[in-house]
């Protein structure tokens, strides 16, 4: 898994990197670097990573719910599980289980952990579906004029996939004959494959792990004032994200005439795009959908602002948390359920 976040990442900043310079050129580079209103500049670095700050208070008040830890454990793990969400394909959901793989190596039982994360990205899915919604909305005659109606069909595919998202972890615990039938198709193709030994053993393990977790989803800790502190907390993570582009625009000298909440709608619309094919970070159909959005806005800045763009929310984050893989922050022993121990 490093090996392919490394490369992933390298391969995107050197395909990236070409883009740029054989549209800008060399010298049109140095000089909106020359001119760059770095003040500005610092401001939408600032914004974009206050947002794991407010990232990581979502995930401590969660866990605090099972076991007391302090909060800078919270804010590693999330800068931690942003290079698996954001490098590997979301197909994979590696995030998930990497922070789940986490929290239990910092004294979370298996079951707990797995049940914070689930709870979490319920909730994270239906403020990325509503808030959007919202923005687009209130900014809708900007889109109709400035969205070509592929990229309009996409943002409506994008918010249902959210949608169904955020129903199926928020209900994925009572599914339990609709999970045992998604066990059995893979346990299948896994005995045939020859990757399983025992497919009635394999059967056992599946069912007995379904039941646990229907089990531990009707027994969440959280109430109807929990869901919404944590819903409100994705919407200031979330517009502190949308932020950063207005920023970005303001060092380029491009934003003076475009209204503040009309940048905030089209970075969620541009958030949204990417859902529709899941590669990591969204390279390429981001970056794409970037440039078609902001376009009018920047002007002859536009290739230059995308790059600053991705520089500030997804390159730099990504190197530091895989800087940060290598400093592991356990501080606690890793804890497993009775049942687990059992078997």
């Amino acid at each position: 898994m490093r090996l392919l976040r490394n490369i992933t990442l390298f391969v995107s900043i050197a395909i990236l990197a070409a883009y740029v310079f054989f549209t800008e050129g060399l010298d049109g580079v140095l000089t909106a670097f020359r001119t760059l209103d770095w003040s500005y500049f610092a401001i939408a670095g600032a914004v974009f990573f206050s947002s794991f700050f407010v990232d990581a208070l979502i995930v401590h008040f969660l866990r605090r719910k099972y076991h007391k830890a302090g909060y800078f454990k919270s804010l590693y793990n999330t800068i931690f599980v942003f290079a698996s969400n954001n490098l590997i394909p979301a197909t994979l959901q590696v995030g998930i289980a990497a922070e789940t793989a986490l929290l239990n190596s910092q004294g979370l039982k298996v079951s707990d952990a797995g049940s914070l994360v689930l709870y979490r990205q319920t909730v994270n899915f239906i403020a990325a579906t509503v808030f959007p919604l919202a923005l687009v909305a209130l900014s809708w005659n900007y889109f109709v004029t400035h969205a070509s109606v592929l990229l309009l069909v996409l943002f409506g595919l994008g918010l249902v996939i959210e949608a169904v998202t955020s129903l199926f972890y928020a209900f994925v615990g009572t599914w339990s004959g609709f999970l045992m039938m998604i066990a059995r198709f893979f346990i299948k193709v896994g005995c045939s494959l020859k990757l399983i030994g025992d497919r009635d053993a394999a059967l056992d393990v599946a069912q007995k792990s379904i039941l646990d977790l229907k089990r531990q989803m009707n027994e969440l800790p959280f109430g109807f004032s929990d869901g919404l502190v944590v819903f409100l907390f994705c919407i200031l993570r979330n517009s502190l994200t949308y932020m950063s582009t207005y920023f970005i625009a303001r060092a380029l000298g491009v934003a003076s005439s475009t209204h503040f909440w009309t940048f905030i709608a089209a970075y969620s619309f541009v958030s949204i795009v990417p859902v529709v094919v899941p590669l990591p970070g969204g390279l390429g159909i981001g970056d794409l959908t970037y440039v078609s959005i902001f376009s009018d806005m920047a002007g002859g800045s536009i290739n230059i602002m995308m790059l600053l763009w991705r520089l500030v929310t997804f390159y730099f984050p990504a190197i530091v948390s895989i800087i940060l893989m290598s400093v592991p922050m356990h501080g606690g022993k890793k804890t497993a359920d009775i049942g687990e121990k059992e078997a």
